[in-house]
């Protein structure tokens, strides 16, 4: 759903500020019933959009919210080529679905996802205006192995910027903060005639704390507001990573991923760790050992008992206890 009806975007801007409003405050703004403000309520509730009703207080949504605003983000990252969708079934999945419709650059941004994926075909919980929810689509015309390592790192540059500290990435395409899981990078593709790839780029952010992230028993995942005592303005981080995305990519489409070996290896979280690692299809362990970074392919180095290192593209890092 590209926008949600004007009358209950009005509502969700009333309720952004996380405080309660009665029914009545609300039928004066839409000059509507209490009764109708009520039917509008439950609509917006039937699309899991989580909102408190009390009983004598009114209504308001679990957490403060920044709703993003298209026309501000295309005005700072130059021209009209981002997409805002108030609810949307998997930004990745759209645009996949209608990519000859895109141009390098062209951006789509969501409040919330019905049907978002992470790696390896797990859920992305997305509570409505509490993430950056961003895909972008670019044409390369050489082999994209190590991109996914790449907008990692590009993603840490920003947040770092932003003045979050304590950033770490694990291999291949997550970013921690605390040992707890802050973002996720899912990267897609279709190859082309010429030997090119034509790319979907999935990045997820949490900013805001919400109950049904927080609450959920598969996740250990952690919130930008948990770890940062500023404001983090979800406009501002959703243009700096358009703006910095694009760079990275007319990089990489030059260089690779060799000249970001190094730094992507300082910012590695698991390096010296011993881990394992497994093959999610099957639950296979693939290998075990002693991290030791990444090499010039983005390929993860590990060493075994014996002193030997091996390298691997595929596969689910975790430490071995």
């Amino acid at each position: 759903m590209r926008h949600l009806f004007n009358k209950y975007r009005t509502i969700l801007q009333c309720l952004s500020d996380g405080k309660y409003h009665s029914g009545n405050e609300l039928g004066e703004i839409l000059e509507t019933s209490r009764t109708t403000i009520r039917k509008y309520i439950n609509e917006l509730i039937s699309y899991g959009i989580d909102i408190y009703t009390v009983r004598g207080k009114g209504y308001s949504l679990p957490y403060s919210v920044e709703l993003l605003s298209e026309d501000y983000i295309n005005q700072c990252t130059g021209g009209a080529s981002t997409k805002l969708f108030d609810m949307i079934d998997s930004t990745n999945s759209y645009m996949l679905t209608y990519l000859d419709t895109f141009h390098k650059g062209s951006c789509i941004l969501a409040e919330t996802q019905t049907k978002g994926v992470g790696r390896g075909g797990t859920s992305w919980i997305s509570p409505f205006g509490s993430q950056i929810l961003l895909s972008m689509y670019w044409e390369f015309n050489r082999s994209i192995t190590g991109l996914s390592l790449a907008v990692g790192l590009s993603t840490v540059k920003v947040l770092e910027q932003m003045g979050i500290k304590g950033l770490g990435l694990k291999w291949p395409n997550d970013i921690y903060v605390n040992h707890k899981k802050l973002a996720g990078i899912l990267i897609e593709s279709k190859s082309t005639p010429n030997n090119g790839f034509k790319v979907v780029v999935g990045t997820g952010i949490n900013v805001v704390t919400s109950n049904s992230l927080s609450n959920h028993k598969d996740i250990s995942a952690i919130t930008l507001d948990q770890v940062f005592d500023g404001k983090i303005s979800r406009n501002e981080l959703a243009v700096n990573l358009i703006n910095e995305y694009r760079k990275l990519f007319s990089f990489f489409e030059k260089y690779g991923f060799s000249l970001l070996r190094s730094e992507w290896n300082s910012h590695d979280l698991f390096y010296g760790s011993e881990i394992k690692l497994i093959d999610k299809l099957t639950g296979k362990t693939i290998a075990n050992g002693t991290e030791r970074g990444v090499n010039d392919i983005g390929s993860i180095i590990v060493e075994n008992q014996k002193g030997m290192q091996e390298t691997f593209l595929i596969g689910d890092l975790s430490l071995r206890l």
